[in-house]
This record gives C-alpha cells, sequence and structure tokens, in this order.
C-alpha cells in the first residue's frame, strides 16, 4: 500500500492516523502504521529544510501537537495526549528526506521517558530560542 496524490496533494490511506501531516510536496517511500507499536513515514521533497520545517510547525500545531523542542532547524520534538512525535529534514541525495513518526507512551519504559524528558529539558536549555548561535 502507498501514500498517493490527488491533484498534487498527498492522499492518506483509510488506516493512515489523521494526526500526521503529509507535506504535500513530497514523494513518499514508505510508511508503517500499528496501533500498537506507532507509525511513521518518510518521503522526500526538493524543497529547503527551511521550507518544510517552517509548513510543519504550522500543521503540528493545527493538529493539535505541542512543538516540546526544536533542534538546530530541522528536527520537531512533539507530544499529544498519550503520543510521542518527531519530525525530521536531512539532506539526502541533492532532496531533503522527511520523516514523521509517532509512537504510544504507553509502549515505552519509564526509562526511556525519563532519558527523554532529559534530553528535551536539556535542549532547552541550550538553545533557548530553539536554535543554536551561529
Amino acid at each position: 500500500m502507498s501514500i498517493a496524490k490527488d491533484g498534487g496533494k498527498a492522499v492518506k490511506p483509510a488506516n493512515f492516523p489523521k494526526d500526521m501531516p503529509l507535506y504535500p510536496k513530497a514523494t513518499y517511500s514508505s510508511y508503517t502504521v500499528s496501533q500498537d507499536a506507532g507509525s511513521s513515514y518518510g518521503a522526500d521533497t526538493s524543497d529547503s529544510q527551511e521550507v518544510v520545517m517552517a509548513w510543519f510547525k504550522t500543521e503540528v500545531l493545527k493538529a493539535g501537537w505541542t512543538i516540546d523542542a526544536e533542534v538546530s532547524g530541522h528536527m520537531l520534538s512533539l507530544s499529544k495526549g498519550d503520543l510521542l512525535g518527531s519530525v525530521n529534514c536531512e539532506p539526502l541525495g541533492g532532496q531533503n528526506r522527511i520523516s514523521f513518526s509517532e509512537i504510544p507512551k504507553s509502549m515505552m519504559s519509564q526509562e526511556d521517558l525519563d532519558a527523554l524528558q532529559g534530553s528535551k529539558d536539556l535542549l532547552k536549555q541550550m538553545y533557548p530560542d530553539g536554535q543554536p548561535a551561529n
């Protein structure tokens, strides 16, 4: 099964999480959906990291996510109810690779949750405005 396009817009399969925004100018290479283990997708775009991440910052908020941390303008750490999520945009082969994943907190150990929170706290201390100094 794949993520199709209709008039240039990505169309989610019936079982795809409704709260995972699909970047409209991307070619989707993979996706997994699991009620128990989380969901993810990978996609490629020729758009810049800045354009992609600006779009996601708006769309994840519209979908009810909270942005917990941002790293160097190419990664967002997210939360929503019992879900933890992340969006990454990294250069790959002349394009940018987008990855979006979400996982239920209930699938993570308390040790992993504590380590994740510690990492988020450290990032906020190191980069209070979400970006490293140039």
